[in-house]
């Protein structure tokens, strides 16, 4: 079973991934908007994981 951590860096990773893939595509009009989105919540979430691993998981 994977850890609270784990599955945030996990997910931060996808949503990496989607603000690169959103903003790789330019027939999109919103996409420099919609890549600020995914790549803030992918620094929020891989931000979570590092304060879980330092300071535990009541600092969420």
């Amino acid at each position: 079973m994977q850890s609270i951590q784990d599955k945030l860096v996990e997910k931060s990773k996808e949503a990496f991934c989607m603000a690169i893939e959103l903003y790789n595509k330019p027939t999109i009009k919103y996409r420099v908007e919609g890549f600020a989105l995914f790549i803030c919540n992918a620094w929020e979430l891989m931000l979570k994981a590092h304060m879980i691993k330092t300071m535990g998981e009541n600092s969420i």
